[in-house]
């Protein structure tokens, strides 16, 4: 990760299993200075259940099987 000096701001995506806000399972960050992209990181996330909508899992493409293994947001954040 860079220093916080070196950038202009920060994005932050989240991507959530189901229309619980608190179901977030995945993560993406991009690092810009001077309008340009200089880092990005992403991370998939384990929700609080597994319980993934069909509309949402549509959307991202990200299934129960891809954040089973992953870690809970808490270990993320």
């Amino acid at each position: 990760m860079l220093k916080e000096e070196a950038m202009d701001f920060i994005t932050i995506d989240f991507e959530i299993a189901n229309s619980n806000m608190n179901s977030a399972c995945s993560l993406g960050m991009a690092f810009v200075k001077d309008n340009q992209i200089i880092d990005e990181t992403y991370y998939l996330i384990h929700p609080p259940t597994m319980e993934f909508d069909k509309k949402m899992v549509e959307v991202h493409g990200i299934q129960p099987v891809d954040v089973i293994s992953a870690k809970n947001f808490r270990l993320v954040w």
